[in-house]
């Protein structure tokens, strides 16, 4: 496919940001327990962080709606479509992210966010 110019993912209305979930009330005067489990939450999130990067870095495909990567509801709306189910019987859901859909920033589904 020739590119017409770069498309950003970010322009584009199926694109779905990440957020590093914050549970916890900045600038609260926290109790010891508060801070100790705002410690082991972000102990977790590190944890859930390094895991999809080498998920990722290895190819593998994400079978969960990733926190730490976008991803593209199109995309995965697609391999939803496609009859893919789990090893439960259920639909599965292949997420598709956007670092590996439009590296070329050049993707066919690009369709430009109203703006507000």
């Amino acid at each position: 496919m020739k590119s017409t110019g770069k498309v950003f993912c970010r322009e584009c209305m199926y694109f779905r940001p990440t957020g590093r979930p914050q549970p916890f009330i900045a600038g609260a005067t926290p109790s010891p327990d508060v801070i100790r489990a705002w410690m082991q939450w972000e102990a977790k999130l590190n944890e859930a962080e390094e895991a999809e990067r080498e998920m990722y870095q290895q190819g593998s495909q994400f079978w969960f709606k990733p926190m730490f990567y976008s991803w593209c509801q199109w995309w995965t709306d697609r391999n939803r479509d496609n009859g893919t189910t789990n090893h439960l019987g259920d639909q599965a859901v292949q997420y598709e992210l956007t670092a590996r859909r439009n590296k070329k920033h050049h993707c066919k589904a690009f369709t430009a966010r109203e703006q507000e």
